[in-house]
């Protein structure tokens, strides 16, 4: 795992949280792809930076593979 994102391989379901290297509270893109497409869902670090990512792999096969990567959101000002 690094601060851009990781790859896990399983089955079954995963609930990961990083380290905290993200901006506390900051909104962030979670890229979430695998065989079964790609998802993009929009989260917050917690109060001590780390980001949580809840993966099902869809199937009970152990060798499926779920990228995941991590973007920050841009702040509009006018």
């Amino acid at each position: 795992m690094t601060k851009k994102g990781f790859k896990l391989q399983g089955s079954g379901k995963a609930d990961v949280q990083t380290a905290p290297w993200f901006k506390p509270n900051g909104k962030y893109q979670v890229k979430i792809k695998s065989d079964r497409g790609a998802e993009v869902v929009k989260t917050r670090a917690d109060k001590e930076g780390r980001l949580r990512v809840e993966l099902d792999f869809g199937s009970k096969h152990v060798g499926d593979e779920v990228s995941v990567s991590f973007k920050q959101m841009k702040h509009n000002k006018q």
